[in-house]
């Protein structure tokens, strides 16, 4: 079986692979391989890529649907990590 591109319509878990899944998260998957990847898709948590050109993270290498997906992890998911970066580099007083 092929697989397929598709982005997280919302935040969930998708196994051990993708254990949390970003909004607009690209991912690719054998659809019918998971045992719940056509509910996933029929309850809309799962939509087919459209796009030729996913937008990739340069942190963490997760690609997503456009910029707008990936400005949002990345406020989400790597803000909090520069911040705690620019805390470690501070010299102690």
């Amino acid at each position: 079986m092929a697989k397929k591109a598709f982005w997280a319509a919302r935040v969930f878990g998708y196994g051990a692979e993708h254990p949390m899944l970003d909004v607009g998260q690209v991912i690719e998957i054998e659809v019918g391989a998971e045992r719940n990847d056509e509910k996933l898709i029929r309850l809309g948590l799962l939509r087919e890529v459209t796009t030729e050109r996913p937008a990739p993270c340069g942190k963490c290498g997760a690609s997503f649907l456009n910029d707008g997906f990936l400005s949002q992890h990345g406020r989400r998911q790597h803000a909090q990590t520069a911040e705690q970066a620019g805390r470690s580099e501070a010299p102690d007083a």
